[in-house]
């Protein structure tokens, strides 16, 4: 078969008609397919929703279970304590054991009477408490 000039032309426009329509789709096509990318984005962004929903929710969980094991040793730790004094003698005490925790170590005292002077131990404060002691033994009353 032979093609004629016409039948030439005709073939020509038909493929520049379909080059035509692959690069600009019609609109209604164009409008499905954004429609179909928004809704699969939208299902994407609701299922990792969901996802972070549920690992927060676990993780809530777990905390809240660590919580509570944490008080449940609290609480066991302190009715051993309390089953300890219960079962200690009952007695009269000694003076140390009445007296237990109420003094102050000497470096606390050293650092409370070093306080006035505006002296620390680390600025010379202990040189300053040897002069203070030294004045004292030879007589000079801290004046």
């Amino acid at each position: 078969m032979e093609w004629t000039h016409w039948g030439k032309e005709e073939m020509e426009k038909a493929e520049s008609q379909k080059r035509k329509a692959k690069r600009l789709p019609d609109p209604l096509k164009r409008t499905e397919e954004r429609l179909e990318r928004k809704a699969a984005a939208e299902k994407k962004k609701a299922e990792d929703n969901e996802r972070k929903r549920k690992t927060k929710a676990e993780s809530d969980r777990e905390t809240q279970e660590r919580f509570e094991l944490r008080e449940k040793l609290r609480d066991e730790k302190r009715a051993e304590k309390a089953k300890a004094e219960a079962q200690k003698t009952t007695g009269v005490k000694t003076r140390r054991e009445r007296n237990r925790g109420r003094g102050q170590s000497r470096e606390k005292r050293a650092k409370t009477s070093l306080g006035a002077e505006g002296g620390s131990m680390q600025s010379g404060g202990m040189q300053a408490l040897g002069r203070q002691q030294e004045g004292l033994m030879q007589g000079n009353y801290g004046l």
